[in-house]
């Protein structure tokens, strides 16, 4: 049935890559990922994340007595938001009876290997990591595999067309590109054929790359325009206002400014206001921390796509205390949805401080 199933997705999407098909035939068959009444509402979402999209996980069977010890490695902690994802993964951790080690990669990939390196050495049970680069891990993970120690990934890869590091047990993830969906759609409604202009992040991200790129896309099929991009040179508030400034006097007719995430979108805001250009809108697909609030109140940003991290953290310390007590996982790839924040209900939202 599973089979059958998978099969008629193909035929469905057959674009998808071949390597992710695959992916998708291997994973675990149970009546929780078959139901739809588990599948959250998309809002016409058809897009490549849907198949992978979830519910938050029920907590699994609690083996009596059962201890166990997990490593977590972290992009960057003081992304607020990372830090957050990390946080709630201990706090599930501890509440199934484990213990959790976490280390910061501080955005180098090189001391990351060596942090994935040490907690082989410490023989922890199951390793949760959040690779900086998407590749940067894989040689890790298959050594941590021939430790018979399993690695869950979260959000990576982060385009649900490219297939999984081979050597990870599951991934736990955002669905970035219904995001981009969600936020297009909502800008899509206040200006049927808007013109946006896109603030960018110069240094390497994949994770940002596809997100914008999907932004792009989404915006195209709903009929708008996009005029151009500018990168931020780093990630600080003023690279972005930089940009911004730019972004105002080379696309002069830019309705929207899409931001690559809260903190740029909340500096393209103030830049904008400070020049008087009140008649555009920010938005970005990926946020979630409470520095958008004032500015989504104000009207000045239209929408930050609140990302569900408190959903991540939980998955992950579930997904790995299945893992090791031997319980179905839904599926190997899972991810999560959060909401659109905006000026109508950003008041009954969460955010990060």
């Amino acid at each position: 049935m599973e089979g059958q199933r998978i099969q008629g997705w193909a035929k469905l999407c057959a674009g998808l890559m071949i390597s992710v098909l695959i992916g998708v035939a291997a994973m675990s068959s149970t009546a929780y990922a078959a139901s739809p009444a588990n599948k959250p509402n998309l809002d016409g979402y058809t897009g490549p994340d849907a198949q992978y999209i979830v519910n938050p996980l029920p907590d699994p069977v609690i083996k009596p007595g059962y201890k166990f010890k997990v490593g977590y490695l972290n992009v960057f902690a003081g992304i607020s938001v990372l830090f957050e994802i990390q946080k709630e993964c201990e706090r599930k951790v501890k509440a199934l009876g484990g213990e959790l080690i976490g280390y910061d990669g501080k955005l180098d990939i090189q001391q990351q290997v060596s942090q994935m390196e040490q907690l082989i050495a410490q023989k922890v049970d199951i390793i949760i990591a959040y690779p900086i680069t998407e590749a940067g891990l894989t040689q890790a993970s298959l050594a941590a595999k021939k430790a018979g120690i399993p690695v869950v990934l979260i959000s990576t890869p982060s385009s649900s067309e490219q297939p999984m590091d081979p050597n990870a047990t599951a991934m736990v993830g955002m669905a970035f590109d219904q995001y981009d969906y969600a936020t297009m759609k909502i800008v899509a409604k206040k200006y049927p054929h808007g013109k946006i202009a896109v603030l960018g992040f110069g240094p390497p991200s994949e994770n940002l790359v596809h997100i914008l790129a999907r932004s792009k896309y989404w915006a195209n099929q709903m009929g708008m325009s996009i005029l151009g991009q500018v990168d931020a040179l780093d990630a600080s508030p003023n690279a972005a206002t930089v940009a911004t400034q730019a972004i105002m006097g080379k696309y002069p007719d830019a309705q929207v400014i899409l931001g690559y995430n809260d903190y740029a979108t909340n500096a393209a805001a103030m830049a904008l206001r400070a020049s008087g250009k009140t008649g555009v809108v920010v938005v970005t697909p990926n946020g979630g921390s409470e520095i958008n609030v004032p500015a989504l109140k104000s009207g000045a940003v239209l929408t930050a796509y609140r990302n569900p991290w408190e959903k991540l953290g939980d998955a992950a310390a579930i997904v790995a205390y299945d893992i090791l007590t031997k319980q179905n996982i839904p599926q190997k790839r899972m991810l999560f949805i959060g909401e659109p924040a905006t000026k109508e209900n950003v008041n009954s939202l969460k955010f990060v401080h």
